[in-house]
């Protein structure tokens, strides 16, 4: 009956537009009324639709290196959209017109282009809707796609064929006019399924400026007429003066309500001021939507395909977490009394903008929580929060107690609370029971710091000590003092020796109060200590520290000389000693080209010749070497001395020539041993005493000539 009245009412005046108008209104309820009792139903009323399950949500811990942690609650939203038994039909009609390639407030400077912006959307919404196809059920809904600018194009007949279906749209590019009434009759005239309900989703940015039918020629500009090809269509290709463009439009569209199918229009960025009284006087007011950016649009698209279908969503989602305070902090800004917060969105792994406002996490008590409120969870698209953590002192200090890999927890319960929402088209919303989960509970291995302990063994001239003098193992202290003061003055005890390289390396606690090492030993009196300064350790990483101890055996000289003097004195002769010392068994000497060795016993021996020392170096400080002159003294009349350092002592012939001689700390002990030899005749005199008798006697014996010899010439002889 209306494209009776179509043909029948010509466009002649206006006023035959108002009294058409109302004759199709009046018909149109007179056709509701008598042959639809119901209203037009969507597709997923009568649809069977498997429920939908629990949230996919995942809390992970990210180490950020710098020793704090990355704490991010994530849940992802799903719907449930699927029917067994109803299959829909769905057309997109899509403006090519050349204002399509402005940017989105209108300039062409600004990008994307609504064009571009449009695409993403479109193949958003075919990924969305041919979602819904099964095994069971591969063709629940199909998608063509039809084109308009100037005239409309079919440029991609019903398919369940996502990637062509995308592909198509992809390729498409704009320009000409905007020829709403060929678009929507073309839509139309499609040939859909005779059990499927069918859906047209009309995309335009601009008011129509071409249309179909000429009604009646009374303005040259707006019912000039164009030809392209088949194609014949009138109007001025950018304006609609007598509204003839949009009146025959909406005709077509009031038809499409007619044929028992769903219209939606969707006006998009530019002047879409009829877009919206399309809807309303197609009797389909309620599927008018406005976007004015990519992220309405694709809220537009979101909403349009919930209504096709059964949807069943998440919403009412609460994330709420509490750390674990025995052993993890909150890492708060300066001056802050809450953590930073930071979200990511992600679907299908890239980033991505909810068509919704997402609202911030608050921190109460020591509690995150982020409450989205009546937000629905988009399919596919992962919600996620994030703030940072640290380890605590405890932390630290229980792991470096530990025997094994110190794990801890970083929260104490984290739950995901949310409900399932219900939209079925021409009905309220049905919201399930409040549901919790809680979120798997990660763990992160606390660090644990390293405390390495040397020793070096040396001699005072700063070369390595003989291993013969070592100990035959050490052990060291280590004493920790925390950032309280507090001492534990036997925190770790560790053993050197010879088998370790003198080196162990032991578990201690960094933190971020730190702890200070310092270290102690029992060493010897022979050996002077060298103790390190003390090691700091702070930091939220594993750290390092070292205390090396290092040991200078305390040695000192001793040099042993032989000296022979007197008349009687033989410069040729050797002479033996004896050296022996509790301390220096098995130990051994080089002086030049002779080498003194201690026996098992601490005994020396030694032959010296006149005028001949050795030396014997590195004895430890404070030894004391008993030394014996063993060589008989020769048969004359000998003194034999022994002076240590400033100290002489003198033996007699048959007394034992012994001296001790203690080495001192960096120091020479000199001993020098003297014999003094003289001949001594029978007579008692010595060769001197004898030598001077004679010349005594022969100066007598020549004085005594001399006076004889002037006796005699005094008395005449």
């Amino acid at each position: 009956m209306r494209l009776l009245m179509k043909k029948t009412l010509e466009w002649t005046h206006p006023a035959l537009h108002l009294v058409q108008k109302a004759l199709m209104a009046a018909v149109a309820i007179i056709v509701a009324v008598g042959l639809f009792v119901s209203p037009v139903t969507a597709f997923a009323e009568n649809a069977s639709t498997t429920d939908l399950t629990a949230p996919t949500h995942e809390k992970t811990v990210t180490d950020n290196g710098d020793g704090t942690y990355k704490i991010t609650l994530g849940v992802t939203g799903n719907s449930v959209q699927s029917s067994t038994t109803t299959h829909a039909d769905v057309i997109v009609v899509m403006d090519l017109s050349r204002s399509m390639n402005y940017g989105q407030w209108g300039d062409y400077y600004t990008r994307p282009s609504r064009l571009s912006v449009a695409k993403s959307a479109v193949n958003s919404l075919a990924d969305e809707l041919l979602s819904n196809n099964t095994i069971d059920n591969p063709d629940a809904v199909r998608l063509s796609l039809v084109t308009f600018s100037d005239y409309a194009t079919v440029n991609k007949e019903f398919t369940t064929d996502l990637d062509d279906f995308q592909d198509t749209v992809d390729g498409l590019s704009a320009t000409g006019g905007t020829n709403w009434e060929d678009a929507l009759t073309v839509a139309n005239s499609m040939k859909t399924r005779d059990a499927s309900h069918t859906y047209i989703i009309f995309v335009s940015d601009g008011n129509p400026t071409f249309r179909n039918t000429l009604g009646g020629y009374t303005d040259y500009r707006e019912d000039r007429e164009s030809t392209s090809g088949s194609h014949t269509y009138y109007g001025s290709g950018n304006s609609d003066d007598n509204g003839k463009n949009y009146y025959y439009a909406s005709q077509v569209a009031s038809s499409i309500t007619d044929a028992d199918k769903i219209l939606f229009s969707v006006g998009v960025f530019g002047n879409v001021s009829r877009m919206q009284q399309l809807a309303s006087d197609a009797g389909q007011a309620g599927n008018y939507y406005s976007a004015s950016d990519q992220t309405s649009l694709n809220q537009a698209f979101q909403n349009i395909a919930n209504t096709i279908t059964t949807n069943i969503s998440y919403t009412n989602v609460k994330i709420e977490d509490t750390l674990n305070s025995t052993y993890v902090d909150y890492v708060l800004p300066t001056n802050a009394s809450a953590p930073e917060f930071t979200y990511s969105y992600k679907k299908n792994g890239a980033d991505y903008t909810p068509t919704s406002p997402i609202p911030s996490a608050s921190f109460t008590d020591g509690k995150v929580s982020w409450d989205l409120g009546s937000i629905e969870l988009e399919k596919g698209v992962t919600y996620a929060v994030s703030f940072n953590v640290k380890l605590n002192q405890k932390a630290y200090d229980d792991a470096a107690n530990a025997e094994d890999i110190f794990k801890v927890y970083t929260n104490s319960t984290g739950t995901l609370s949310y409900r399932k929402i219900t939209r079925v088209t021409g009905q309220e919303p049905k919201y399930s029971d409040q549901k919790t989960l809680e979120y798997d509970n990660p763990q992160v291995t606390v660090p644990v710091s390293k405390l390495t302990v040397s020793k070096s063994w040396k001699n005072s001239d700063g070369t390595d000590a003989d291993s013969s003098l070592l100990p035959d193992a050490l052990v060291v202290t280590v004493k920790q003092t925390n950032a309280k003061g507090e001492i534990n003055d036997t925190y770790r005890t560790v053993t050197l020796n010879a088998a370790n390289n003198w080196t162990s390396t032991v578990n201690v606690s960094a933190g971020p109060g730190g702890n200070t090492y310092s270290v102690t030993e029992n060493t010897t009196d022979a050996w002077a200590q060298g103790l390190p300064n003390a090691a700091k350790l702070t930091g939220l990483t594993a750290q390092t520290g070292t205390q090396a101890i290092t040991n200078t055996y305390r040695t000192g000289t001793l040099t042993l000389k032989k000296m022979t003097k007197g008349n009687a004195a033989n410069t040729s002769d050797s002479f033996k000693f004896e050296l022996n010392c509790a301390g220096l068994e098995n130990k051994t000497f080089t002086s030049e080209d002779k080498t003194i060795a201690f026996d098992g016993t601490g005994k020396a021996e030694v032959e010296l010749s006149n005028d001949e020392t050795i030396t014997l170096n590195n004895v430890p400080a404070d030894t004391t070497i008993v030394i014996t002159e063993t060589s008989t003294t020769p048969n004359a009349k000998t003194t034999t001395t022994a002076k240590v350092g400033d100290t002489t002592t003198t033996f007699t012939r048959d007394e034992p020539k012994t001296v001790n001689a203690t080495v001192t700390d960096g120091g020479t002990t000199d001993v020098v041993y003297t014999n003094q030899a003289e001949i001594v005749p029978d007579t008692g005199l010595d060769i001197f005493t004898a030598s001077q008798g004679v010349l005594l006697g022969v100066a007598v014996a020549g004085a005594a000539t001399l006076a004889a010899a002037a006796i005699r010439k005094n008395h005449g002889e």
